[in-house]
C-alpha cells in the first residue's frame, strides 16, 4: 500500500493541505494516510453531498485546492452537485473515490457501480489509477497522475478533477503506525504568462476609440484587490460606467449598482445599449440585464478571459481577449472620455437608489424583502456574505449600494442550485476568523440541514432564514403563479421551523415575525456567544408577493418622472 499511502505525501508537497473525508471501508488506506500525515488538515463529514459543498466553501476562502475522499458506490454520486458547481464556478477540488477492482463491476458485488467518468464533462479530467500498486511502473503512474491532477485543478480555468482508486482487500492496515511515507517525486507546473500581441492591441484600441458608448460589465468574481484597483483606474480614466452586481465584488468609481431598477423603470431602453460591451468574470445574475443585451445588442462585445474561451451569453460576442483582466485593464489606454454617457448612467443609478431607499418608509406591512434589505444595510464591515439562490440572491441584487465595500459576497451561481448553500457557508466559516453571514430561504435551508451534521461547527456563522413556508419565488415569476397546481407542486408549502434544528445542533436561535420583533432580534445576531446563530424570520408568501410587486410598480411610476 506504500504507493497509496504516498498520495497524502504528494498532496502535501503540492500544497493541497485541506481534506474533507466521509467514512467508509474501501477508502480506509487513504483515510488513515491522510489523517496521520502531519501537514494535512482533515475533517470528517458523513453526508457526502454536504461534505463536497463544505470542501467547496473551504476552497473559496483559501483559494487553494481542497481534497475530497469517499468510499465506493453511491457515496461518489452524492458529490455530483458540488462537483458541477465547482466546475462552473471554477473552484479547484481534487475528488478521490475509492472503488472495487474493475473485474467486480456489474457482478452484483456490494457498493459497486460504474465509477469511471462518473461526473462526465463536469470535471476537467478523469484519472483511473491502476489496481496493481506494487509494480514499479504502477507506482510511477500513480505518483505522476496525482501531480498532474493537482496541476490541472489549479491551471486556469481552475476546476474539479476526479481520481478513481480501485483497491483490493485487505485494505485496513494492522496498525496506524504501519502507514509510512517515502520520498515522493512531484511535478511542478510553471504558470504561463500571456499578453495581447502589439498589433492586436493597436486594433483593439482603434476600435475602442471609435465607440461612442462603452460599458464595462463584470460577472461573478472572488474578491481581488489588484483587479479592483485596475478596474477603478480604467473606468475613471476613460469615464465609462461599470455594471457590477454584488457578486462581482468590485468597489470602484463609476459603478452602476441599481441596474435591475434602471432596466425595470427606464421607458426608452434602446438608448441604454452600448456600442461596445467589455465583459469579464463569470456568470451575471440579472435576467433582465441578459434579456436587455440580447434584445438591444451592442455592435461589439469583447470578453476578457485568460483561458481564451468565452460563452456567447448575449449573442453578440465579437472578440475573445486571452489575458488576465487585471493585466488588460492595467495596460489598455484609449482616448475616449464620454462624460455625458457616464453622467447619464450615474443619474439613473442615483434615481434607482432613491426609489429603493424611500420604498420601505411607505410600507406599513412587514415583508421578507424589507428584512433582507435591513439585514444587508446593517451588516458590520469586513464580513463574508453568502447568498442562497432563488429570492435571497435576487433581493440582494437590489441592495448593492448598501453593501459595505469591505464585504465579500459569495453565491453558488455556477449552477444556481439550492442544494448546498448552507454547507458552502459552513465550509467558508471553518477557515476564516471573519463573520460569515448566510441569507437563505427556507427550502434551501431545510434541504441542506445536514450541513450541521459534523463536529466542526464554528462560532462565526450567522444564518438569516427567510421562512415563508414555501418556494415563494414561484408566486412571483410569470408562469407557475397562475397555475392551479402552483401551491402544491411549485411553491411546495411546508410547515417546518428552525427552532428544533437549532436545539439539536446546539445553535443560538432567534425568531421574529413582524417589524418590532425583527428590530429587537437583529442586534443580537452579531455578538459572539461561542455558538453559531440562526435568526428565523417568518413571513407570508402572499404578503411578500404583494410588497415586492408594489416595489416594482413604484419603479415604473417614479422612474420616468
Amino acid at each position: 500500500m506504500e504507493s497509496i499511502y504516498n498520495i497524502a505525501e504528494i498532496c502535501s508537497k503540492k500544497g493541497l493541505n485541506n481534506f474533507v473525508l466521509s467514512p467508509g471501508s474501501r477508502c480506509a488506506p487513504l483515510t488513515v494516510s491522510i489523517v496521520n500525515h502531519p501537514k494535512l488538515t482533515s475533517r470528517t463529514v458523513t453526508d457526502e453531498r454536504s461534505a463536497a459543498f463544505i470542501a467547496l466553501g473551504l476552497s473559496l476562502e483559501t483559494q487553494k485546492p481542497v481534497g475530497l475522499l469517499c468510499t465506493s458506490g453511491t457515496a461518489a454520486l452524492n458529490y455530483a452537485p458540488a462537483v458541477a458547481e465547482a466546475f462552473y464556478q471554477q473552484i479547484p477540488l481534487i475528488i478521490l473515490t475509492a472503488d472495487r477492482p474493475p473485474e467486480w463491476v456489474d457482478q452484483q458485488d456490494g457498493q459497486t457501480i460504474r465509477q469511471q467518468n462518473i461526473y462526465g464533462n463536469h470535471v476537467k479530467k478523469f484519472f483511473q489509477l491502476p489496481t496493481d500498486h506494487q509494480n514499479p511502473d504502477s507506482a510511477w503512474h500513480i505518483q505522476r497522475s496525482i501531480s498532474e491532477a493537482i496541476n490541472l485543478a489549479e491551471s486556469y480555468p481552475k476546476g474539479p478533477v476526479h481520481i478513481n482508486i480501485p483497491l483490493r482487500e485487505p485494505f485496513y492496515p494492522k496498525n496506524s503506525n504501519d502507514v509510512k511515507y517515502s520520498a515522493a517525486r512531484i511535478i511542478e507546473k510553471v504558470k504561463a504568462q500571456s499578453a495581447v500581441d502589439t498589433s492586436d492591441l493597436k486594433q483593439l484600441i482603434q476600435l475602442f476609440n471609435q465607440s461612442e458608448k462603452v460599458v464595462l460589465l463584470s460577472g461573478q468574481n472572488n474578491d481581488n484587490t489588484e483587479l479592483n484597483t485596475a478596474v477603478s483606474i480604467f473606468t475613471d480614466h476613460h469615464r465609462i460606467p461599470l455594471w457590477a452586481e454584488p457578486i462581482a465584488n468590485l468597489h470602484c468609481k463609476n459603478k452602476i449598482q441599481n441596474i435591475d431598477i434602471i432596466l425595470s423603470g427606464e421607458p426608452e431602453l434602446e438608448k441604454l445599449s452600448p456600442d461596445l460591451l467589455i465583459t469579464f468574470g463569470q456568470s451575471v445574475l440579472s435576467k433582465s440585464l441578459k434579456s436587455f443585451l440580447r434584445k438591444y445588442k451592442p455592435k461589439h462585445h469583447w470578453h476578457i478571459d485568460p483561458s481564451g474561451e468565452a460563452a456567447d451569453t448575449y449573442q453578440c460576442l465579437s472578440h475573445i481577449i486571452p489575458v488576465e483582466p487585471k493585466s488588460f485593464f492595467s495596460i489598455f489606454k484609449g482616448d475616449i472620455k464620454n462624460d455625458e454617457w457616464l453622467n447619464n448612467w450615474i443619474t439613473m443609478d442615483n434615481k434607482g437608489l432613491t426609489i429603493l431607499s424611500n420604498f420601505f418608509n411607505s410600507q406599513s406591512e412587514f415583508s421578507e424583502f424589507e428584512a433582507a434589505f435591513q439585514v444587508t444595510k446593517n451588516l458590520s464591515p469586513e464580513i463574508i456574505l453568502h447568498l442562497s439562490n432563488s429570492m435571497p440572491v435576487r433581493y440582494a441584487n437590489y441592495f448593492g449600494s448598501f453593501i459595505d465595500s469591505g464585504t465579500v459576497v459569495r453565491a453558488n451561481r455556477g449552477t444556481s442550485g439550492i442544494d448546498g448553500v448552507l454547507s458552502t457557508a459552513v465550509g467558508n466559516a471553518l477557515c476564516t476568523e471573519k463573520l460569515v453571514f448566510l441569507l437563505t430561504g427556507d427550502l434551501a435551508f431545510f434541504y441542506d440541514r445536514n450541513a450541521f451534521w459534523n463536529n466542526y461547527l464554528p462560532d462565526n456563522l450567522r444564518i438569516v432564514l427567510l421562512n415563508n413556508h414555501g418556494g415563494g419565488i414561484f408566486n412571483m415569476i410569470d408562469g407557475p403563479k397562475n397555475l392551479k397546481e402552483a401551491s402544491e407542486y411549485f411553491i411546495t408549502n411546508q410547515k417546518l421551523k428552525a427552532d428544533h434544528i437549532a436545539g439539536e445542533f446546539n445553535l443560538d436561535y432567534l425568531h421574529c415575525n413582524d417589524r418590532e420583533s425583527f428590530k429587537a432580534a437583529l442586534p443580537k445576531l452579531l455578538p459572539t456567544s461561542g455558538k453559531s446563530k440562526i435568526l428565523e424570520i417568518e413571513t407570508s408568501i402572499d404578503n411578500n408577493t404583494k410588497v415586492f410587486n408594489s416595489f416594482k410598480q413604484q419603479i415604473k411610476e417614479q422612474f420616468g418622472k
